[in-house]
């Protein structure tokens, strides 16, 4: 796993240099990504920014959303806020930038790409005062956004940064003294974020990069099937 990850990040940096990444930040204004209740819970996502960005799609079953580990946790149990959307996990069914709408984003085949991550600190699962617990913190938006207008074109790059709030839900079990995870929701606000550091966009770069080759390599092995 290791090795593919440096291989796929390798691929990205032969597509665009890390340095032009940093130099193209799109602040994402507004938005909204909401994951419902269980370890299987689903859910959607739509962001806006600047330059005439918009996003909107949804978020599947198997996307990592840490706080589902609260499956069940006891009073004050630390609870992960963050959460990652990538590749097959994260479903677009609409993507425009610059007055541009790409339709085969996180596509089998595709070079356009969209990966989304919010993190945010640990909080504390609370005293039971009722059946439920919503617990509220700063949260920060962060991703890579790879477009290519056709497949001949060369895939330009974008960060995608925005700061906001998290809401998480705890449900408590009936019954017991326990509590488990019951939905989250990321809400980004109007104010502009810091670009993120190096190491976090090598991470997404990476991230972005391995979902590509995965998208190629399936589309590839089911062609040859013909």
């Amino acid at each position: 796993m290791q090795k593919a990850m440096i291989g796929a990040f390798v691929f990205l940096l032969a597509v665009v240099p890390v340095h032009s990444v940093t130099a193209d930040t799109i602040s994402v204004t507004s938005g909204l990504a909401t994951i419902g209740p269980g370890p299987g819970g689903f859910g959607t996502i739509s962001l806006i920014g600047e330059r005439g960005f918009s996003l909107s799609g949804s978020i599947s079953s198997t996307a990592q959303v840490d706080a589902k580990s609260c499956f069940p946790c006891v009073v004050g149990d630390g609870i992960a806020t963050g959460a990652l959307f990538s590749g097959l996990d994260l479903t677009v069914s609409s993507l425009t930038f610059e007055e541009v709408t790409y339709t085969d984003v996180n596509k089998v085949n595709s070079l356009s790409g969209v990966l989304v991550g919010f993190s945010g600190p640990n909080v504390n699962a609370p005293p039971f005062t009722g059946s439920t617990a919503v617990l509220t913190f700063p949260v920060t938006l962060g991703g890579l956004l790879v477009l290519a207008p056709s497949p001949q074109a060369t895939p330009t790059q974008h960060v995608l940064a925005g700061i906001g709030l998290g809401t998480l839900t705890l449900d408590r079990l009936p019954g017991a003294d326990l509590w488990e995870y019951g939905g989250i929701t990321y809400h980004v606000s109007g104010e502009a974020a810091p670009v993120p550091e190096p190491s976090t966009l090598l991470l997404f770069g990476t991230g972005i990069a391995g979902v590509v080759l995965r998208r190629k390599g399936r589309g590839g092995r089911r062609g040859s099937k013909g």
